[in-house]
């Protein structure tokens, strides 16, 4: 059996709830829009965004990503989950700024001209789901996608219970800043924090 269903979006607490949490949190914002802004519509909910003064949009894949570039959205947009490196072209092409996240894929990525591509390195503090666990590994991957021409634009992890557990929450950043401080590059993007660790984790690291 099949019933109708409705759901309303109110856009103005959106842009609300977007303005509270910069001055709060005093730094840049990233709108995580995945999945269509998780079913709220990414059209919408990016134009919102905007207008709440959102600095990037975030999503989990290229198809994703393109959508809101084939949109009109010019703004900057990065991939928080596992890009193919065969999409580097295209990244590059689209301005589209993707997750470093393991040794295999960088050195997929290399095999390729992937110079101006635009890098965020993904460090795994505790979430265990992608990226860097150990500094050294983190440290070479990252020279060989700078020899290699990326841009490393960024550096981030995601704190796994922030609204629940602040002691592993302090766990984590204290394993991402070692990781960011590993690697001396002043990153134009340093971010880890979620909505909650917006709202309540004060850090002078990620910006």
């Amino acid at each position: 059996m099949y019933r109708n269903t409705w759901m309303e979006v109110n856009l103005d607490d959106i842009i609300e709830n977007i303005q509270i949490l910069k001055k709060r949190c005093g730094k840049r914002i990233i709108s995580v829009i995945k999945a269509d802004a998780y079913g709220c519509g990414d059209r919408y909910v990016a134009k919102a965004a905007l207008e709440a003064g959102t600095d990037m949009f975030a999503v989990s894949s290229e198809d994703e990503a393109l959508i809101l570039r084939n949109e009109g959205f010019t703004q900057p947009i990065l991939i928080l989950g596992a890009a193919s490196p065969s999409s580097v072209h295209m990244l590059v092409k689209e301005n589209i700024s993707t997750a470093a996240y393991s040794m295999e894929w960088v050195k997929k990525v290399i095999e390729q001209d992937c110079t101006g591509l635009r890098v965020h390195m993904k460090v795994d503090s505790g979430m265990h789901r992608i990226g860097f666990q150990n500094n050294q590994e983190l440290k070479e991957a990252f020279d060989l996608l700078l020899q290699h021409g990326c841009i490393m634009e960024g550096i981030f992890t995601h704190f796994s219970c922030a609204d629940t557990d602040i002691s592993y929450t302090n766990r984590q950043y204290d394993v991402f800043k070692e990781a960011v401080e590993s690697l001396s590059c002043p990153f134009e993007w340093i971010h880890c924090d979620n909505s909650d660790a917006t709202a309540f984790f004060k850090d002078s690291l990620s910006n």
